[in-house]
């Protein structure tokens, strides 16, 4: 794996903790990557399981940390317990 998209992971990990749904563009603007090495990350990131594509497009793909709002969601029920 080449060594900048190895170090470009944790930086789009970080970015997704703060905006947990993204479209790759977001990635490139916040995290001062190029398209292809945002994209190819973001791509990391699925094959992982950490994030997940929430539109089947090709075009303006849409990425969701689906477990990271899941927990926030949890966190933030105003039900008492």
């Amino acid at each position: 794996m080449p060594a900048k998209r190895r170090l470009q992971r944790p930086r789009v990990h970080e970015l997704m903790e703060a905006r947990p749904i993204v479209i790759i563009q977001t990635i490139c603007e916040k995290g001062a990557m190029s398209f292809p090495v945002a994209s190819t990350a973001l791509e990391d990131h699925v094959r992982m399981s950490v994030v997940r594509k929430t539109s089947g497009r090709p075009r303006g793909r849409i990425y969701a940390y689906s477990d990271y709002l899941t927990l926030l969601d949890r966190d933030s029920d105003p039900r008492p317990a």
